[in-house]
């Protein structure tokens, strides 16, 4: 039997994601983080589209982070990524943000920053091939962080 997972995509890179930053939490005194609810798992009550699925707080940053699942090797289709003009407006009002993409055929990691996806936004998908992959989210995230002089 095979089971319908269009309720559930996303689902498993985003509790990587979730349990990664309670760890980080637990072990930083300088780290915070939320995850926001989405429309869907509020069943329509008062939740409109976020700027991502979590943010976190370290001193002095606050980053806005989406968290992707492909079904494809290294492409992520474009009408998957709607935040991109709310996550425009957390960097011009200061904030920063990082894009995590989970990859089901490959079990790996990337990220991809906003101007990297706003420069490539007239394809139909995004091409991450060329993008750094890793084996965890912990090591994405990691790399994200050291890329953009984050510490906690």
């Amino acid at each position: 039997m095979v089971r319908n997972r269009i309720g559930q995509r996303g689902k498993k890179a985003e509790a990587a994601v979730k349990k990664l930053f309670q760890e980080l939490k637990e072990r930083h005194r300088g780290f915070d983080y939320i995850k926001l609810k989405d429309a869907r798992s509020s069943r329509g009550k008062g939740a409109s589209k976020q700027v991502a699925d979590f943010q976190v707080f370290t001193d002095p940053h606050h980053i806005a982070v989406e968290v992707k699942e492909i079904n494809h090797i290294s492409r992520l289709p474009q009408k998957n990524l709607t935040q991109i003009p709310k996550m425009q407006r957390r960097a011009m009002a200061g904030g920063e943000t990082c894009i995590l993409v989970y990859s089901l055929m490959t079990d790996s990691w990337t990220y991809a920053e906003l101007a990297w996806v706003v420069a490539r936004k007239s394809k139909p998908s995004y091409d991450l091939s060329d993008l750094d992959w890793f084996d965890t989210a912990g090591e994405a995230w990691g790399s994200f962080c050291a890329w953009n002089n984050i510490k906690y």
